[in-house]
């Protein structure tokens, strides 16, 4: 097992490889004008997180690297179906700085390409014969999670007041599952019984929260490639702040909701300045942050789990410091 620093530097020469595999994969279809969509919506870019947790998780519990990179690869692909669904359902155009697959080639053909990244985690594997290895099923396991996830925070749009056991209970689904999936595979590899998996992930159930809520701020705050702020709030999404805000005594809550429910097109950049207003009135943005800290010392708390060294690096990969933000 492995217990180097820096761990994530060590498997970044194996990203390049899944990338490959990937390209590779699509290119080997009979068919080609669903994989030339699904080719140019990855080539916009990511960070590819989920692939480095698959590397870098079985790296330190030993799993043969060829073995991760298969896995890791059918990570990124079913990440992938969800960030063209979740485009087509928020109605978003712009993503990296690109417009995105239902934006460039139409909504039908976008739930085509998702479709085709959903079932293609499958394909990748019984491709490099770990058809029978366990993975299947958790990767079905944690889609389903997501899937659960997405419609849930849909529903949060159609709450009276939004409350945060609520949002948390949609990111575990649409945010964390992908995450926890990405670990739970190299586990499996390792050998691993369900027991054990199940205590190596839990924790990253808690970085993926963490990342959705820095997700959220950043959307109003910062940039996300997006080329403007405050998508969240055009498309009436109910995000960390919201459910914060919300439940502070001195929010104008009817306001924000009429806002929330504005058509896309009708809500300017006066709106968002309200909002963000209305945050910082309410110490909206410093609650939230003080919860981001708390969530980070459960994580940071976790005894006996060898994976503590990952956690560590991938926490430093998510600063929030209010200073930059104001």
């Amino acid at each position: 097992m492995q217990q180097a620093a820096n761990l994530l530097s060590q498997i970044e020469h194996y990203v390049p490889r899944v990338e490959q595999l990937i390209t590779a994969t699509l290119q080997t279809s009979s068919e080609d004008y669903l994989p030339k969509i699904i080719l140019e919506h990855l080539q916009t870019g990511g960070k590819r997180l989920r692939v480095k947790m698959a590397l870098a998780a079985a790296k330190m519990l030993g799993v043969d690297m060829d073995q991760a990179i298969v896995w890791a690869s059918a990570c990124e692909l079913l990440h992938n179906a969800t960030l063209i669904h979740d485009d087509v359902q928020d109605g978003d155009t712009i993503r990296r700085g690109k417009k995105t697959v239902w934006a460039n080639h139409g909504i039908a053909q976008a739930i085509n390409a998702g479709d085709l990244l959903f079932v293609l985690p499958f394909s990748i594997l019984k491709t490099h014969h770990l058809e029978k290895s366990g993975l299947g099923g958790i990767l079905a396991d944690h889609a389903l999670k997501v899937i659960h996830g997405q419609a849930r925070e849909l529903n949060l749009q159609q709450e009276a007041t939004p409350s945060w056991e609520h949002y948390e209970h949609a990111v575990k689904g649409k945010t964390s599952a992908l995450f926890e999936c990405a670990v739970a595979g190299a586990a499996a590899l390792a050998g691993k019984n369900n027991d054990e998996i199940q205590r190596l992930v839990k924790p990253f159930g808690l970085l993926g929260l963490v990342f959705q809520i820095r997700d959220d701020i950043m959307d109003l705050y910062g940039d996300k490639e997006r080329l403007e702020q405050g998508n969240d709030i055009k498309e009436g999404k109910i995000s960390a702040l919201v459910s914060i805000y919300s439940a502070q005594p001195n929010a104008n809550w009817d306001a924000l909701k009429f806002i929330l429910r504005k058509p896309r097109q009708d809500t300017h950049l006066e709106d968002i300045i309200w909002v963000k207003q209305e945050f910082s009135n309410t110490y909206t943005l410093q609650i939230l942050l003080e919860r981001i800290k708390q969530y980070n010392q459960q994580i940071m708390s976790v005894d006996d789990n060898p994976l503590m060294i990952l956690f560590s690096e991938l926490l430093q990969m998510l600063p929030i410091e209010l200073s930059n933000l104001i």
